[in-house]
Parts: C-alpha cells; sequence; structure tokens
C-alpha cells in the first residue's frame, strides 16, 4: 500500500518540519546515510492495510537515524498518518473505534513525559500516559464528546 523512506525526510529547505541540519566533520552531507534502525541500514519501510488500525488510517512514530561514514548515527522523531484515503484499498473496520491521539508540552514548549491523562465521557472512561515525547494515544474509544484530564500526583 505504502513505502515510506527515511531519506524523504530530508527534503531541503522548502520544508520547515523536514531534516535540514543533518551533517556530519567527516562525512560529506551527500553521503549521509538514513535509516529507520539504530543497528543496521533499514533505508524504507513498507505499510499494508494491516498497519491501519481502522482500514481508514494510522498514525506512528519513527525513529529516522543518519549514519555517517564510520558509522557513527543520531536520530530524530517523525510522526506520520498513513492514510486509505480515495483509492479506498484496504477494507474498513466500523469495529474498531475512534483514535485520540496528542501531545503535552509545558509552557517552555518542553515534552512532558509520564503524565497520567484521563479520557472521560458522560458514558466512558480511559486512562493513559504519556510517552518519551508527550505524545498519547487512546485508541479503540468510543466516537461520543470527551474531556481529556490531566490527573495530578
Amino acid at each position: 500500500m505504502a513505502t515510506i523512506c527515511a531519506e524523504d525526510f530530508n527534503l531541503g529547505q522548502n520544508c520547515s518540519n523536514c531534516n535540514t541540519g543533518s551533517y556530519d566533520n567527516c562525512t560529506p552531507k551527500d553521503e549521509l546515510r538514513f535509516s529507520f534502525s539504530e543497528n543496521s541500514i533499514v533505508p524504507c519501510r513498507d505499510f499494508t492495510c494491516d498497519d491501519l488500525l481502522n482500514g481508514q488510517n494510522v498514525y506512528i512514530t519513527l525513529n529516522v537515524w543518519v549514519w555517517d561514514n564510520n558509522d557513527n548515527k543520531d536520530y530524530c522523531t517523525v510522526y506520520v498518518e498513513i492514510q486509505d484515503n480515495e483509492a479506498d484499498l484496504c477494507d474498513d473496520d466500523n469495529g474498531v473505534g475512534s483514535l485520540v491521539y496528542g501531545f503535552v508540552k509545558d509552557l517552555n514548549e518542553n515534552s512532558m513525559k509520564d503524565v497520567d491523562l484521563e479520557l472521560k465521557s458522560s458514558e466512558f472512561t480511559y486512562n493513559e500516559s504519556t510517552e518519551e515525547n508527550g505524545k498519547y494515544v487512546f485508541n479503540e474509544v468510543e466516537p461520543v464528546s470527551y474531556n481529556i484530564i490531566s490527573l495530578l500526583h
């Protein structure tokens, strides 16, 4: 259905949220290698209908690693939404609920890890904690109106 390549995130200065600054003091920029793995060069990842939570879309977090010619490496985290839109190649699974996700940051835009959150409606309550990057995801929730509450300790 879709192939995503790590190098695709190196789109140059015309892309405001893409890699524009990967460099190395010994490896020319055009020889840097991009990978989805810390352990080996995995330049691309294939995604199929099985990867879509509900046959319609999925939000994923990927680490994009940049390797130099001496196998030194570092990474950045990217967030990707994969959709089965107009072509409608995947069977929709209407039995799966909705997806609610976002990021928790402090007033200085710093990500907040391990924040306990409650997704609450008059009928349903779901609990989740934020990841290292402040991201939270409530999967397969009933499609009703909710409030998100931070549970203070």
